[in-house]
């Protein structure tokens, strides 16, 4: 019985740590916050959020789009979203509340990037930039890396 309790505990300890030092995230300039997904394949790219019924406020899908100039699209989306583009730890490009469909009931397609070649786009709920007064412009720090290492002291990223 007590060897069983210390593999629990020790099971527990693990699991503590490992979702406490790989959470992937993304701090905005004021100080909101979300946990992201990274679509790090192109099934996750292709699928993007569509597979998903809702999502929680404080949840996005990040693409890294090393170089490319990609175009997204709403098929068979539940939700409506916002659009984050990042070029060079910077919003450069907010597209807002995009609807599911257009006005004539087709998907919603070619959304796209104002700015040339940004780093990263980031799907979320629609609604939470103006929530969170996200706009561009602002400084955005990405975590997706997963070690200690990682973390960040807040008031050096804020100055």
């Amino acid at each position: 019985m007590v060897i069983f309790l210390l593999l629990v505990i020790n099971l527990l300890t693990f699991w503590h740590y490992y979702f406490y030092f790989n959470k992937k995230s993304v701090t905005f300039e004021n100080g909101a916050k979300i946990m992201v997904e990274v679509a790090d394949n192109e099934y996750k790219q292709e699928q993007g959020l569509s597979d998903k019924k809702s999502i929680p406020d404080n949840f996005g899908l990040l693409f890294p789009l090393a170089g490319r100039q990609p175009v997204f699209w709403m098929k068979e989306m539940n939700f409506s979203l916002d659009y984050i583009w990042v070029k060079n730890d910077l919003i450069v490009d907010i597209d807002r509340q995009v609807p599911i469909k257009d006005a004539q009931d087709n998907w919603t397609s070619n959304i796209t990037a104002a700015v040339d070649y940004p780093d990263y786009v980031i799907e979320i709920k629609a609604g939470f930039c103006e929530r969170n007064k996200i706009d561009v412009g602002q400084k955005v720090f990405i975590n997706i890396n997963s070690n200690m290492n990682a973390c960040i002291d807040k008031k050096k990223f804020l100055e």
